[in-house]
């Protein structure tokens, strides 16, 4: 090297750039060169290897890589302290730095620091030591001692665990010194933390005993707990803070807090605390020796509590079989559950214990035993809540259920009476009671203690439980075939009724009184049903206390579509009209049995109704069914006899008509020949009046007076000729000789030619026809002659009906596939109007048409040409003006 290494006044060394990385490479030792940035200037192989970083290795990489964060968390400003007063160094001094390799392992190392002056910008030379092997031979020395103080023998004790932790407490001082020594154990699933064992000093407010209900954050805390730690105010760990009784006994002398987890069968049992009022009593040596101490005690912790279980278990075994035993000897069901309250203090803690059954629609329940302080006498209102509630969520979970405390604390709150103390009992379980798979009652076990109950409690509740109804269901076994013989001699009775022929409301009488025996109901009714008719009709109904309830009652119920198959529910699960008429009577629950006919579709019905709601469960449809299915066949009579009558009398109304169609037929056909022969005899000598009056209005010696006369007589006469025509339309019609001739026609020329004819006509009464023009080129499919008169006829009606002075317009377009002309004159129509204009010889009754002369065929003639080629006719009116329409098809090749 040609440099000169010199030193400043802060004792920096200066160094050439080009000679800083032969220094640092040069170097035996593991070394790096790190500026005030933080960031690792150059690096030897030997740290590369160390901290395990291949090529490119450490350099460029900031200093941070190298530091375990629990180090720079604690002490983050060390490297800026050195750079604001530089001076060779060691940190040796403190024999547990560490550092973090690449793969995340620790490794212990002590370093020496240089100061140096690189091109004017101060940097730090670090060489840094492994102490690794220092530390084993340390951890190793902390074991020995640990040996020679005895400390591991105290796992292979007989004594106590209480004992045992005590004796660990006063051998431990002299390696941990402290003031207050304290074992805290942890409950996962209670979310609790308690102070188990407490050695050393008491300050003036202690309260040595605590337990600490976690949250669940909380909890987590603790299951993440697996390093001791050292605590020297309570806002660097999480986890003191949560234990504010904890926290506020640390702030009132203890100045530093050790803490090391308890870890039994790699699960978190506990911590250990040690407490000193000395600022810094604890260092790195601590934490190792606490780690140690730790695993006896949890060793020690553990074998106790499985030493525990073991004996609890044979206990708990004994106990459930002791109970089993009483109870196979009893029959009465409080025999029983007395037997059980007595010893089932051994197994659950109790202070009282209940059993329920429910009411029989499953709202309520009743108390049927008991034992412990009838805490419910003095405090009705809360217990009632409470085991209300309780009931009701171990009924809808259909397992065992713990009522947590701030449940039970909610629940008696809410429901106390005022200035009444909350309920005394802190925990609960509810336990359902299930026969062939469906709740008949809970069973209810109550303590003062609020931490009393966990999983294992539930479990052994079960079994309990599963005794009790065990037995119950033998009881109810016996008594369900006491019932399943009584239930069939009344199927035979009833069965031997219908074989001697009795009736339908002698047997629906007999079925309600037998059915009574099983069922609490309110009314019994045997319904027929027609679903052609949509109708319901009630054969047979009795009730007590209950509106239109009574032997022999009729009432029909329609628009009720009756389902095939049998059903249970409340009344509001019903449509109209059922449900209004039960509700009117009171009801509120109900059975329905269909019975089927031939087609599949129900013919009858068995209806039960209860003024209770949610009466009536499947065992009682069942029942229901048997008994209803021997009035299946009584039904299905009733109803073929009345199919028979029914057809009886649609024979003899067949007849009837028949004879009234042929009646009908004849005075049709002499109507129309006497039309047409009347018409015809008519229409000879008007043909002679038309024709001699049109050669004497050729006579130009006549007086203006004869022709006015004249002109009345030949109006009149076209009038009468007009009529003529209709009733001979309408003959013909009536006697099938109409014929048409459907060919391609211009309708909107035709419609026009038509109009222009009309025109006159209209001036000379004091109106206006007007011709709107149009583009419709079309041709439609139409008898023109028939087109014609059609057109003629609407147009016709429109200029007499018109209240003189006003306008009539007519135009034609091609719309949707046809065409259609458009007829708008004023006035007005109603829709019964409307409809009524296109009857035969029916005629308006208003004032225009009392004046104006007609038959009251014209509209119902144009309807019949129009329908016969495929068209159609409407006529609307919107209050002031009536729009006709005619519209016929587009003709198509």
């Amino acid at each position: 090297m040609t440099n000169e290494i010199s030193r400043n006044e802060y004792q920096s060394i200066h160094v050439n750039d080009a000679d800083i990385v032969e220094i640092i490479h040069n170097l035996a030792d593991p070394a790096i060169l790190v500026g005030t940035n933080r960031v690792i200037a150059a690096a030897n192989s030997a740290i590369n290897e160390l901290f395990g970083w291949e090529d490119p290795g450490l350099a460029g990489q900031l200093l941070d890589v190298l530091i375990p964060s629990a180090i720079s968390d604690t002490h983050p400003d060390w490297v800026q302290a050195f750079f604001e007063r530089p001076a060779s160094r060691s940190m040796s001094e403190n024999p547990m730095i560490e550092g973090i390799r690449k793969n995340g392992e620790r490794v212990q190392v002590d370093i020496s620091l240089t100061p140096i002056l690189r091109q004017g910008e101060q940097m730090a030379l670090a060489i840094v030591h492994d102490t690794s092997r220092t530390a084993e031979s340390y951890s190793q020395r902390i074991a020995e001692l640990t040996a020679l103080t005895g400390i591991s023998n105290l796992i292979k004790s007989e004594l106590d665990a209480h004992d045992i932790i005590e004796k660990l407490a006063r051998q431990v001082r002299n390696l941990i010194p402290y003031d207050r020594f304290v074992v805290v154990t942890f409950d996962r699933e209670k979310a609790l933390a308690k102070d188990w064992f407490i050695a050393g000093d008491k300050t003036d407010n202690d309260q040595p005993w605590h337990d600490y209900q976690l949250s669940a954050d909380q909890v987590n805390e603790y299951l993440t707990l697996r390093e001791p730690f050292i605590v020297r105010s309570s806002a660097e760990h999480t986890l003191l803070s949560s234990m504010e009784a904890n926290v506020a006994r640390f702030n009132e002398g203890y100045r530093t807090l050790l803490c090391a987890p308890l870890i039994w069968a790699g699960e978190i049992i506990g911590v250990i605390n040690f407490r000193s009022k000395s600022a810094s009593a604890y260092n790195d040596d601590s934490l190792q020796i606490a780690n140690q101490i730790s695993t006896v005690a949890a060793s020690i912790l553990g074998r106790s509590k499985m030493a525990m279980a073991r004996t609890q278990a044979d206990h708990q075994r004994a106990t459930i079989t002791s109970i089993s035993n009483s109870v196979t000897q009893a029959v009465d069901v409080r025999r029983i559950f007395d037997s059980i309250a007595l010893q089932i203090d051994e197994i659950i803690p109790i202070d009282r214990i209940v059993l329920n059954s429910l009411n029989s629609d499953r709202t309520g329940y009743s108390v049927e035993a008991s034992w412990g302080p009838a805490d419910e006498l003095m405090r009705p209102g809360i217990f009632k809540a409470l085991t209300g509630a309780a009931t009701e969520l171990a009924v809808t979970a259909g397992v065992p259920i713990i009522l947590s405390k701030n449940q039970i604390e909610n629940i008696s709150v809410h429901n106390r009476p005022e200035g009444d103390d909350p309920a005394p009992m802190k925990s609960w379980i509810a336990v359902p009671l299930k026969l062939r798979g469906e709740a008949i009652g809970v069973m209810h076990f109550r303590t003062f203690d609020p931490n009393a109950y966990d999983r294992s409690h539930l479990d052994y509740a079960q079994q309990l439980a599963a005794i009790f109804t065990t037995t119950i269901e033998n009881y109810s076994h016996s008594r369900d075939n006491e019932r399943e013989r009584q239930i069939r001699n009344s199927v035979v009775k009833l069965n031997r009724r219908a074989i001697e022929g009795d009736s339908l409301d002698v047997l629906a009488d007999t079925a309600g009184n037998l059915l009574s025996q099983f069922i609490d109901y309110d009314r019994f009714s045997a319904v027929a049903i027609d679903i052609e008719k949509s109708q319901t009709t009630v054969l047979y109904q009795t009730g007590t206390n209950v509106p239109g309830g009574g032997s022999n009652s009729k009432m029909a119920y329609s628009g009720m579509a009756e389902s095939g198959t049998s059903q249970l529910g409340d009344i509001d699960d019903l449509a109209a009209p059922w449900r209004d008429r039960l509700k009117e009577a009171g009801l509120q629950s109900w059975m329905y049995m269909a019975i089927g006919g031939e087609s599949g579709n129900p013919i009858g019905a068995i209806w039960i109704s209860s003024k209770k709601k949610s009466a009536f469960n499947g065992r009682d449809l069942e029942i229901v069914e048997r008994l209803g299915g021997v009035l299946a066949p009584v039904f299905h009579a009733n109803a073929l006899e009345q199919a028979r009558e029914q057809l009886e009398g649609e024979r003899e109304r067949s007849q009837s008509l028949a004879t009234q169609t042929a009646i009908l037929e004849s005075d049709a056909r002499a109507k129309s020949e006497f039309i047409s022969s009347i018409s015809h005899e008519f229409k000879t000598p008007l043909t002679s009046v038309v024709a001699f009056s049109s050669l004497l209005r050729r006579d130009d010696s006549m007086s203006e007076r004869q022709h006015k006369q004249l002109d009345l007589i030949q109006n009149n006469a076209w009038r009468l000729e007009k009529m003529i025509d209709d009733l001979l339309h309408v003959a013909s019609a009536d006697a099938g000789r109409l014929t048409f001739d459907v060919q391609e026609v211009n309708v909107a020329a035709m419609a026009r030619e038509v109009c222009d004819g009309i025109i006159p006509v209209a001036k000379a009464a004091g109106k206006r026809l007007v011709w709107r023009s149009s583009n419709v080129e079309a041709s439609a499919a139409v008898d023109p002659v028939r087109y014609a008169q059609a057109v003629q006829n609407i147009v016709s009606n429109a200029v007499k009906y018109s209240p003189s002075g006003t306008g009539i317009t007519a135009s034609i377009c091609e719309i949707d596939g046809g065409i259609e002309l458009l007829v708008r004159n004023k006035g007005n129509l109603s829709r019964t109007e409307s409809e009524q204009a296109f009857s035969r010889f029916t005629r308006l009754d208003n004032e225009v048409t009392r004046s104006t002369p007609g038959t009251g065929l014209g509209l119902s003639i144009t309807r019949e040409i129009l329908d016969e080629m495929g068209g159609t006719i409407s006529l609307e009116s919107n209050g002031h003006c009536i729009e006709a329409r005619i519209r016929v098809p587009v003709f198509t090749k």
